[in-house]
């Protein structure tokens, strides 16, 4: 049933029209006035019609089915979902086929909180109702989830987030003759034999409508969702390349500084020390072997002493501020495929071994952390973790050898025997 949701002197905005496709032919005018005679027959007691066509190009009926028992309302019956979208058209500077919008209006005089409620995506109406707030939020926030929030909302209310606000005067301006409902053409009874015909021709085009139809739609909402999501991503991985890791000289130059840290420190020996990109910062983690806790703090100045949940006494922890220099990581430094990569990094990982270091490459994921559903493959960024166990006094040459695909992320420096550093870097490949 069809609701008046605005009525003034001259016009009333009618919600909840039934929307179908009209076969092609319906453009002439007498193939087109015997479709909407069977399209009325099969309603439900439809008294009015508009016809508008698709962003395709394709013709489609709105029926208006009034309230028997509701008062008539005087002047022109206007479409809410095409003063919508006429409006929608008027502003929108692309191709109809991009414009995915919502419009939720409060139902004038309703006694209940009511919302018109118009969904028009890819250009085309496919919702069209009036419903509780509560449904007519959820309706939204459906058709937002499925587009990856790339749905523009305009209500007279201002507790839809994101919404733009729009009143009826804004809407009333976009009321035309396009929008105008007209009454069904006379004759629209016609004899049971000839009801029998043009049931058939409706029944198939209902089929288009109730199959079809949808099964386009879903086809539209698929790509739309997935040109926005990969629009996601590429702007999250855009802010992720410009602190890929750890430049490599910032990278040598801690680990040169290394070399100047205490290791032992009246009765406390340094056991490990790691530090981290992400963090900016070094955990030190220091082994007691008969020293006093206040003696070490005293001796870390510029360490921050760390208190332990479960202390232990023969350990204690501190913190300090590393200094790291963040890496820019940019597409014409990442190999094209896997066998550029595997050409750049392979021999660099020989020299390694050969050298007597440990090397371990962990399997690619996408990077940055991100639903890879509905995003385009052909721009995703993978990277593998890459583990480098070496000799302390070779970590530099290593650190080295790395090609500009390989970005350093975090140095592990156990003082222990034996002495050794690990390394943790990040190796980028599309």
């Amino acid at each position: 049933m069809s609701v008046i949701v605005f009525q003034d002197k001259k016009l009333a905005i009618a919600s909840g029209l039934r929307w179908s496709l009209l076969a092609q032919d319906s453009k002439k005018k007498q193939n087109r006035t015997e479709q909407i005679r069977a399209r009325v027959r099969n309603s439900n007691g439809a008294t009015r019609y508009v016809t508008t066509t698709s962003a395709e190009d394709a013709p489609y009926i709105g029926l208006y089915t009034p309230d028997r028992m509701g008062k008539a309302p005087k002047g022109d019956i206007h479409s809410i979902a095409l003063v919508f979208l006429h409006a929608l058209l008027k502003a929108h500077r692309g191709e109809r086929s991009t414009i995915n919008a919502a419009l939720v209006m409060d139902v004038e005089n309703a006694q209940s909180t009511k919302k018109a409620v118009v969904i028009i995506l890819g250009g085309n109406i496919v919702h069209d109702t009036v419903e509780d707030q509560f449904r007519a939020h959820a309706i939204v926030e459906q058709n937002q989830n499925e587009l990856g929030g790339f749905l523009q909302v305009l209500s007279t209310e201002g507790d839809i987030p994101g919404a733009a606000h729009v009143s009826w005067e804004d809407l009333l301006v976009h009321a035309t003759k396009e929008s105008k409902t007209s009454p069904v053409p006379q004759g629209a009874l016609l004899i049971p034999a000839v009801l029998g015909v043009l049931l058939l021709a409706g029944l198939g085009a209902a089929y288009h409508f109730l199959v079809i139809v949808p099964e386009q739609e879903a086809e539209r909402r698929r790509k739309a969702q997935e040109a926005d999501k990969t629009q996601q991503y590429l702007q999250q991985l855009a802010a992720a390349m410009q602190n890929a890791g750890w430049v490599s000289t910032s990278y040598i130059n801690q680990l040169q500084a290394m070399r100047s840290d205490p290791y032992w420190i009246k009765g406390w020996s340094l056991a490990k020390l790691d530090c981290q990109h992400q963090s900016q910062s070094c955990q030190e983690h220091w082994v007691r072997h008969g020293g006093k806790l206040p003696e070490l703090v005293a001796q870390r100045a510029n360490s921050v002493y760390q208190p332990q949940t479960n202390p232990r006494d023969s350990e204690a922890s501190f913190s300090r501020k590393a200094v790291v220099e963040p890496a820019v990581l940019t597409h014409d430094l990442i190999p094209a495929d896997d066998n550029e990569a595997d050409m750049r990094l392979r021999p660099v990982i020989n020299e390694l071994v050969n050298a007597g270091m440990a090397v371990q490459l962990s399997a690619p994921t996408v990077w940055p952390s991100f639903p890879m559903a509905g995003v385009k493959q052909d721009v995703v960024i993978k990277r593998r973790k890459m583990t480098i166990n070496a000799d302390y006094y070779l970590a530099e040459q290593a650190v080295r050898q790395l090609p500009p695909h390989v970005i350093p992320d975090s140095i592990s420096f156990k003082t222990m025997d034996p002495f050794t550093v690990q390394l943790t870097a990040h190796v980028y490949v599309k």
